[in-house]
């Protein structure tokens, strides 16, 4: 049962990035027509069902620990995702690339948290030992 809860939620998160990648790649090459408002309505509702499947399959210890590394592993993908789509030459209608400043906050901001408490908690737990 926790193995389907498990590969659930993994399918749940894999359904995510993927819709969240094609509305990227929508938004830099508009000529394949691709139909965002689907996607978007897609999206929403992967995220909800995730939340879901999330919380009736961990424990909240083993949550805690993976919400650093997923927000890391998170801000580089997006990072590598327009560096890739900017790289075979696209262009964001709406202004999402790495010229903008607010994405390059979007992006470090989020890692530099995770680490903060990555490191705090570590430190935390080496004055609960002592």
């Amino acid at each position: 049962m926790i193995t389907l809860k498990v590969t659930l939620e993994l399918v749940m998160n894999t359904v995510v990035v993927g819709l969240f990648t094609t509305l990227i790649i929508g938004d830099f090459f508009p000529t394949l027509n691709i139909h965002s408002t689907l996607i978007i309505w897609a999206i929403i509702f992967s995220i909800i069902l995730s939340i879901m499947v999330t919380k009736f399959s961990r424990k909240k210890n083993n949550v805690e620990k993976k919400k650093g590394s997923t927000v890391i592993y998170s801000s580089l993908y997006l990072f590598i995702l327009l560096l890739i789509l900017t790289g075979l030459g696209g262009q964001s209608t709406v202004g999402i690339g790495l010229e903008n400043p607010i994405i390059w906050f979007l992006i470090i901001l989020p890692i530099m948290t995770a680490i903060y408490k990555i490191i705090y908690k570590r430190i935390a737990l080496d004055k609960q030992k002592v």
